[in-house]
């Protein structure tokens, strides 16, 4: 016996997602604007959400598993547990589902409607608890930027003590400063336009300390101007420290604060003498 009947609950039709944890109410909200997704105002991971689909499309046409209630507990699907899925259309509720256990020998996602007995499984790649993910920071996009170099027109670092900027000649860099022009090394260069070319987060702070954070004063501001024609809009990066292993990295105007690896943002944070012959 196959689930069927259920409404439309494709990206297509569905406009907002709520996720949320029936053992701690801990919840995610996300929103469509247009096309895109977003949670608190960012851009939603889009591998994330393109495996979110692929799961749920299988929702109908999901084999009955059960249809005994006592059996809830043991797959973590009763009314206290699991995680609450809810569809929606224009503020309308489209479809509701609670969400039970997935393991590693099943790789199944378990689920019913709540207020139902019967249990229905789809095949699910990776823990449920990674699709159907109930933290604000699970949903972030990792990604802080990425720009090619051959969209960068000028790179300004400024300092506390120290201003210089990179021009971008394109098979060779220049260092202008208060002491004037002056030819940069290839390696440390190469080594900064790769990591602009993407550039990853290995965490995020919350949405209170992101506040905080962002009125202090930062270690060091990077401003990369764009290419007139270029895909990517100039952005201002912001350093600050937060340990020994990591820094703190914001984008000029957006809320999210993220954490980067110190040993990445090393080979970033250069000063001029390193980068001059």
């Amino acid at each position: 016996m196959i689930l069927s009947g259920l409404m439309p609950i494709s990206e297509d039709v569905i406009d907002k997602i709520v996720i949320t944890s029936n053992e701690n109410e801990e919840s995610v909200t996300l929103l469509k604007l247009g096309s895109s997704w977003t949670l608190e105002n960012q851009k939603v991971f889009q591998n994330k959400l393109d495996a979110f689909w692929a799961i749920t499309s299988y929702f109908e046409g999901a084999q009955l598993t059960s249809k005994n209630p006592e059996s809830h507990s043991k797959i973590g699907i009763n009314d206290n547990q699991g995680v609450s899925l809810e569809f929606y259309v224009a503020n309308y509720l489209q479809e509701k589902f609670i969400i039970g256990k997935w393991t590693n020998d099943s790789r199944l996602c378990y689920f019913r409607n709540p207020g139902k007995s019967e249990v229905y499984s789809t095949e699910c790649p990776v823990p449920a608890d990674t699709i159907f993910d109930t933290k604000v920071s699970g949903w972030q996009d990792p990604l802080i930027l990425a720009i090619p170099k051959n969209e960068i027109a000028e790179i300004q670092y400024i300092y506390l003590n120290e201003e210089f900027n990179i021009i971008n000649n394109g098979n060779d860099q220049t260092i202008v400063s208060q002491d004037g022009n002056q030819f940069a090394k290839w390696l440390p260069l190469n080594t900064i336009f790769q990591s602009f070319s993407g550039l990853i987060s290995n965490g995020f702070v919350n949405k209170d300390d992101s506040i905080s954070i962002q009125l202090k004063d930062p270690l060091a501001t990077i401003k990369i101007k764009t290419m007139d024609n270029a895909n990517n809009k100039s952005v201002t990066l912001k350093f600050l420290e937060f340990d020994e292993k990591n820094y703190y990295v914001y984008i000029a105007g957006s809320p999210t604060v993220y954490i980067l690896e110190k040993d990445i943002g090393d080979l970033i944070l250069l000063k001029k003498s390193e980068l001059i012959d």
